[in-house]
């Protein structure tokens, strides 16, 4: 028969307690047969933070960092879950450190019989001086007619935040030329950024 042991710490002097529930009804908490700590709600795992921002309003030419026409979404029943980043001239600062979940959508139009490419990028720093191009999605449009041609991209990365007041990000595009629109819209995801907090340090 396999027995189940406490063992106290002879250097600390808290007092751990293990309390019953509220219940009428009998319950049983199997241990696995491993190694390992038990985490709690208090622990710094798992989806902490989310956040999603999105430009309003079409902007042409290079754009680095896309600096104005942002706007936390609020539509469609969209919820801030955590304390949420900041933004400023299109820069966003994280609330805390830890292992952040970037994706970037980005939407891209020309008007008239035209082609166009450009790249669009995940910019990042880490001594919020220097910015490097950490993801990017090229495109391409053709068009043989006239009216609106679009394309659609995006790109990801995962992101080891270690200092709020150094490590921010930004999105950035890089075009053929004026012609090309990078679209929003304040009442959809057009071009946009997601944050994840997947865990902490």
């Amino acid at each position: 028969m396999s027995k189940i042991a406490l063992t106290p710490n002879a250097s600390g002097s808290g007092t751990f307690t293990i309390a019953a529930p509220n219940s009428d009804t009998d319950r049983t908490l199997t241990l696995p047969d491993e190694a390992g700590t038990v985490l709690t709600s208090a622990s710094d795992v798992g989806v902490t933070d989310f956040d999603m921002w999105r430009v309003t309003s079409n902007q042409s030419g290079d754009l680095s960092p896309i600096s104005s026409g942002w706007e936390r979404v609020d539509t469609d029943n969209y919820a801030l879950y955590g304390s949420g980043v900041s933004q400023s001239s299109g820069v966003f600062t994280f609330p805390s450190t830890g292992f952040w979940f970037l994706m970037a959508t980005f939407n891209q139009q020309i008007n008239g019989s035209d082609s166009r490419y450009g790249d669009n990028f995940i910019d990042i720093t880490t001594d919020n001086s220097s910015w490097s191009n950490a993801a990017y999605c090229s495109f391409g449009i053709t068009q043989n007619s006239g009216g609106t041609t679009s394309n659609t991209g995006s790109c990801n990365f995962i992101f080891r935040v270690t200092d709020t007041s150094l490590c921010k990000a930004r999105l950035a595009v890089s075009v053929e030329d004026n012609i090309t629109e990078t679209t929003g819209d304040t009442n959809g995801n057009g071009t946009a950024i997601t944050f994840i907090r997947l865990r902490g340090l």
